[in-house]
């Protein structure tokens, strides 16, 4: 299980995790009325923007060596 496929694969789900925890504060805030300050929210998002950040070209990485697996397969 140490492809590179599967360390693509664990790597995106990795980004994907960082992408989802910034729903928890926007549910919060929005179920309790409250707000916060612009500062504030753009701290709490950092940490999901990495996530999208590292997210889209590590699926397009998976999508391409896949790709190369089915376009030139090894017998």
């Amino acid at each position: 299980m140490k492809s590179p496929c599967h360390i693509l694969i664990a790597c995106t789900c990795f980004s994907d995790l960082l992408h989802e925890i910034g729903q928890y504060p926007f549910v919060y805030h929005y179920f309790r009325n409250t707000s916060m300050l612009h500062s504030v929210c753009l701290y709490m998002q950092v940490v999901p923007i990495i996530g999208v950040g590292f997210g889209s070209p590590l699926i397009l990485n998976l999508g391409i060596d896949r790709l190369i697996a089915i376009m030139l397969p090894t017998r």
